[in-house]
């Protein structure tokens, strides 16, 4: 039997993805490592928050189980579905994400895991203590903000 953490899903993800940011992996030109953390923690946050076994799937099982809960927020839908494409392919094709791609990605995991904290629970992100630059927390970074643009892979 699987036991549920203590903490709310969204808690623990913007938590996580706070220490992936301070990592400062890709930077260090650990790039894959970096992807593979950025898609484990969202992969982890589906488990918790959707009842998803996602560590076991591919990223299309994932996103199919996904939108078999109900998940119907395109924008939100096609964000998540574009961050674990580009660590697959980071992952598993060698490719190599320019700098900005790499930024952006976790500022779209922010905001995926933003847009679907439950609205009873929306007080308890502040608790994450995720922050970023200019003092604005990272939980409050909104999809506007991150804009990916283009693509941003090169092959290596």
């Amino acid at each position: 039997v699987k036991q549920k953490p203590s903490e709310p899903a969204h808690v623990i993800a913007l938590r996580e993805l706070n220490k992936l940011r301070e990592e400062k992996r890709w930077q260090k030109g650990e790039i894959k490592q970096y992807y593979t953390r950025l898609s484990d923690i969202l992969r982890d946050y589906l488990d918790h928050r959707y009842d998803i076994n996602a560590m076991e799937m591919t990223t299309g099982e994932s996103l199919s189980a996904l939108k078999k809960t109900g998940f119907n927020d395109k924008r939100l839908f096609d964000n998540l579905r574009d961050i674990l494409e580009t660590a697959d392919l980071v992952k598993f094709a060698r490719y190599k994400p320019l700098p900005d791609k790499n930024e952006a990605v976790l500022l779209d995991a922010v905001v995926f895991v933003n847009g679907t904290i439950p609205a009873w629970n929306k007080e308890m992100t502040k608790e994450a203590g995720v922050e970023e630059r200019g003092g604005k927390q990272l939980s409050e970074v909104t999809a506007e903000e991150t804009s990916t643009g283009e693509e941003g892979l090169a092959h290596e």
